[in-house]
């Protein structure tokens, strides 16, 4: 996930909906200061709210995160797009060593 045009990408969308960040809290049903730190790169979504956001502002999860500048949602599969963030978060808690070995291991399948 490109973290910086994340946060950017959510401030973007709210101000264009011209709303302010306790209502976006209050719409994701998270606290006005959690919504906050989205904006600001100091925590991150879980997959759900993730999820939520990108239903919310009507763009595809990649746009979101920062992976396309597309904002089409892609409706053809929505059940690859949340199990995708699933294992992205899973790999966020991995070790860098098990990052590494992971890494290691999806190249081979794609060879």
């Amino acid at each position: 996930m490109n973290e910086a045009a994340f946060c950017g990408r959510l401030t973007m969308l709210r101000k264009e909906r011209h709303l302010t960040q306790g209502q976006m809290a209050e719409k994701l049903d998270v606290s006005r200061p959690s919504y906050t730190c989205y904006e600001l790169g100091n925590s991150f979504p879980t997959v759900i709210t993730l999820c939520k956001i990108a239903d919310f502002f009507e763009v595809s999860l990649d746009y979101l995160v920062g992976r396309t500048n597309d904002r089409k949602v892609d409706a053809a599969d929505p059940k690859r797009a949340i199990q995708e963030l699933q294992m992205l978060d899973t790999f966020r808690k991995l070790s860098p060593e098990q990052r590494e070995k992971l890494s290691e291991l999806m190249r081979l399948f794609t060879e």
